[in-house]
């Protein structure tokens, strides 16, 4: 709570992960006018970020692909080296990633970036193991030609908070 109430101490990912744990318990913010929403915890947004990736884990990422595609939208919550939190939506209907970044379009992307290549590098991985289950709810699996999309123009923060 300590982080909520005082400027000089970083939300970190703890209580990122229990609003989410949070939202994730309520049903009916699961199933929106958009579609279905898996709403992914900061642990699987580090993993996509991280550019190796273990054979042992093949079937770890098949599972979380899995229940990717069973989704028209993920929700992925992106870190600015441990200075702001904003979120990511790949939005499979529309074949776009939605960023929503309270500070507006001025911050860098280059976590996005890097997050983005995990998750097409985990989608490839997934596409060649017998466990996969491709769905049609993703038209196209190669999301490098989604378009990204900033939802926020200007800022909507403007106390200097993350």
């Amino acid at each position: 709570m300590r982080c909520l109430r005082h400027d000089d101490v970083f939300l970190h990912d703890d209580v990122i992960n229990a609003y989410i744990y949070c939202i994730s318990a309520q049903e009916h913010l699961q199933d929106r006018v958009g579609g279905m929403v898996h709403i992914a915890s900061t642990f699987v947004s580090s993993l996509l970020k991280n550019d190796e990736v273990d054979r042992a884990t093949h079937r770890h990422i098949v599972k979380r692909v899995n229940a990717f595609l069973e989704h028209d939208m993920v929700f992925l919550p992106v870190n600015i080296r441990k200075c702001h939190w904003y979120l990511s939506v790949i939005n499979a209907k529309k074949q776009e990633i939605q960023v929503l970044d309270s500070l507006g379009v001025g911050m860098s992307r280059s976590d996005l970036t890097k997050m983005l290549q995990g998750l097409d590098q985990h989608l490839k991985i997934a596409c060649n193991m017998p466990e996969f289950k491709r769905g049609d709810r993703w038209q196209d699996l190669d999301i490098t030609n989604w378009k990204v999309v900033e939802q926020l123009q200007e800022p909507i923060q403007t106390d200097g908070r993350t």
